[in-house]
């Protein structure tokens, strides 16, 4: 009589929630129908994490590779400032990004994106500030023209490293 009665409980609510997906949900009666066990795997909504952690990270991480192409005339404290109040964005960019997710004692792939994106900040923080100690130097143009080119090429090319590998990872290409 209980396995009659398996096919005809059904999910009704939301199979999608902001977080996660609810996937292959199946319910069985146990006990002489006294108890219902259900079971269901929970698939984890990217495009929340996309959203909420990604594009403004991202975003600020643009935000602090600008500096390197204003104004020559721009004054150093700005553009100094400007990068420190994005590596200060990002960090609380980080941490709550470190909410939404599970503790685990081992790194995620957000910790590689938010660890990336921190030092690519860092970096340019410190191509500015190299920048201000070689003002006076002869080497200076040749220094900014490698740091102007170098210091995007390197954020692009790590950038598509890191999303190659998590859409390999995604789709399961990776284990």
């Amino acid at each position: 009589f209980v396995d009659l009665f398996d096919w005809l409980i059904i999910l009704l609510g939301e199979k999608e929630l902001n977080q996660f997906l609810i996937g292959d949900p199946s319910f069985h009666l146990k006990s002489n129908g006294s108890k219902l066990e259900v079971v269901f795997t929970l698939q984890r909504n990217p495009s929340h994490l996309f959203i909420n952690s990604y594009l403004p990270s991202f975003s600020t991480m643009v935000m602090t590779i600008v500096p390197l192409f204003l104004n020559e005339q721009i004054h150093f404290g700005t553009t100094i400032k400007l990068v420190l109040t994005a590596q200060l964005c990002l960090y609380t960019l980080f941490q709550s990004s470190l909410a939404d997710i599970p503790k685990t004692a081992y790194l995620k792939h957000i910790d590689f994106w938010n660890m990336l994106v921190l030092l690519i900040s860092l970096t340019n923080f410190f191509t500015l500030l190299i920048w201000e100690i070689f003002q006076q130097s002869k080497i200076q143009s040749k220094i900014k023209f490698v740091m102007r080119i170098g210091t995007p090429m390197a954020a692009l090319i790590l950038v598509s490293i890191y999303w190659i590998t998590a859409g390999m990872l995604y789709f399961g290409f990776l284990s």
